[in-house]
C-alpha cells in the first residue's frame, strides 16, 4: 500500500508539472537559457534556440540564435537547417563555429580556438539575415564583407588581403587590398609578408637576408656568406671568412668560429693551432703552434705512435703493414712518397680536407 502511495504520488507530480508547461509555457521556456528542457529545439528542422527572454521575430542587429553542430538558423523559418556555410546559405551557428552564443546567466560570448570555425566558408555572415553573403572579400579589389558575427568591422576573407576602410564608414564598409608581397604593406593577419621579405620602418614588405638588406624574421635571418650585423643585428654583413662574424649556423669558410663569434684562421693542416681550443687541432695534431696532418701513409704517427692506415717505421713514417715491414714498392722507409691532407670545400665553402700522396704535399 506504502509502494502504491508512491508511485501515485510521482506520477501525479509528473502529471502536474507536464500541465504547467502546457498552460504556462513561455514562463516556463524563460526560465533556462540554451536548448529548452520542455520544448527541443536546434536539431535538424526543430526551432532555432534562444537565450532567456528573446522572442522570436525581436528586432536586432545581431539575432542571437543557435542550432546544433552541423547546422544554421533560419530566420524565415525560424528552424535549424543543413545545409549552412557556403554563399547563399543561412550561416552555421553551431558550436563549433564563431557563431555569439551565451551562459546560464545571460552573459554572451564568441567562442575561441584553433578548432573553431567561421560561419561561413568564403563568404561573411550578415547578421540582419543570417545568410552567407557571396562575391565579398575573396580578391584583391572585392568589397569588403561588412561586420559580421563575433567580427565588429569589415574584413576581408583571405590572410593575403587587408580591408582598406572608406572614409566616414565607421569601418563598416572599404576595399580589399592586396598584402604581403615586395612593396605591399603587409597584413594583420598571419605572417605579415611572404617568404624572404620582411616589414620595414613603414610597414612596406621589402627584401630580406641578403648581405646589406634587412634580417629576416625567421631562421636563417640571414642567407649565404651574410650574417647579422655584431652590434645592431639589424641588417646583413659579408660573414663566414677570415676576421669576419661567423655564419648563422655557427660555421665559417676555410676558418673556425672562436668564442667572440669570428671566424679564426686555424685548427687545419698548415694552419695555426686554435688557441682558444687549448691549441688543438680540428684535423690532424698540434705541434710548433701548427697543425699537420698525421697518423695516414708517409706521414708522422699521430699522438701514442698511432697510424690508421699501417704501422710506424723505424723512420717514424706511417707507411703499409705487409709480410717481413718492408716499405710499399719496395723502397725503404724513408722513400715513401710524401702524404699529406689537402684542403677541400663543398659547394657552400665548408672547409674540409682530402688525404692524398705526391708532389703536392710539402
Amino acid at each position: 500500500m506504502v509502494l502504491f502511495s508512491r508511485v501515485y504520488s510521482l506520477a501525479a507530480i509528473v502529471a502536474w508539472f507536464l500541465s504547467m508547461s502546457a498552460s504556462a509555457q513561455p514562463d516556463v521556456l524563460r526560465r533556462f537559457n540554451g536548448p529548452d528542457l520542455l520544448s527541443r529545439c536546434g536539431g535538424p528542422g526543430e526551432r532555432c534556440c534562444r537565450p532567456r527572454g528573446a522572442l522570436s521575430g525581436s528586432a536586432s542587429s545581431e539575432q542571437l540564435v543557435n542550432c546544433k553542430s552541423g547546422l544554421g538558423c533560419d530566420l524565415v523559418s525560424e528552424t535549424c537547417q543543413a545545409p549552412c556555410g557556403a554563399a547563399g546559405q543561412v550561416c552555421c551557428d553551431g558550436p563549433e563555429t564563431r557563431a555569439p552564443r551565451w551562459t546560464s546567466d545571460g552573459k554572451v560570448y564568441v567562442p575561441t580556438g584553433p578548432m573553431v570555425r567561421e560561419m561561413c566558408a568564403d563568404s561573411a555572415c550578415v547578421p540582419e539575415t543570417r545568410r552567407c553573403q557571396a562575391n565579398c572579400g575573396l580578391r584583391a579589389e572585392d568589397a569588403c564583407c561588412g561586420p559580421q558575427p563575433g567580427i565588429a568591422q569589415a574584413s576581408c576573407l583571405s590572410p593575403s588581403l587587408y580591408c582598406d576602410f572608406t572614409p566616414d564608414s565607421h569601418f563598416e564598409r572599404g576595399t580589399c587590398r592586396a598584402c604581403g608581397l615586395e612593396g605591399q604593406p603587409g597584413c594583420p593577419r598571419g605572417r605579415a609578408c611572404a617568404d624572404k621579405l620582411v616589414e620595414d620602418p613603414n610597414g612596406t614588405c621589402v627584401a630580406c637576408g641578403e648581405v646589406g638588406q634587412r634580417v629576416c624574421e625567421n631562421y636563417p635571418r640571414c642567407r649565404g656568406e651574410s650574417a647579422p650585423h655584431p652590434a645592431t643585428g639589424a641588417t646583413c654583413v659579408p660573414a663566414g671568412r677570415v676576421n669576419q662574424p661567423c655564419l648563422s649556423d655557427g660555421t665559417c669558410i676555410y676558418s673556425v668560429c672562436n668564442p667572440k663569434r669570428i671566424c679564426e684562421a686555424c685548427g687545419f693542416p698548415h694552419l695555426p693551432c686554435c688557441r682558444f681550443r687549448a691549441n688543438s687541432c680540428l684535423i690532424g695534431q698540434c705541434g710548433g703552434g701548427f697543425c699537420y696532418s698525421c697518423g695516414h701513409i708517409g706521414e708522422r704517427p699521430c699522438g701514442n705512435n698511432q697510424c690508421f692506415t699501417g704501422k710506424v717505421y723505424d723512420n717514424g713514417i706511417c707507411g703499409y703493414e705487409s709480410e717481413g715491414s718492408q716499405p710499399p714498392h719496395g723502397g725503404s722507409g724513408g722513400s715513401q712518397p710524401k702524404c699529406c691532407f689537402v684542403p677541400t670545400s663543398d659547394s657552400s665553402g665548408r672547409i674540409g680536407a682530402m688525404h692524398t700522396c705526391g708532389p703536392q704535399c710539402p
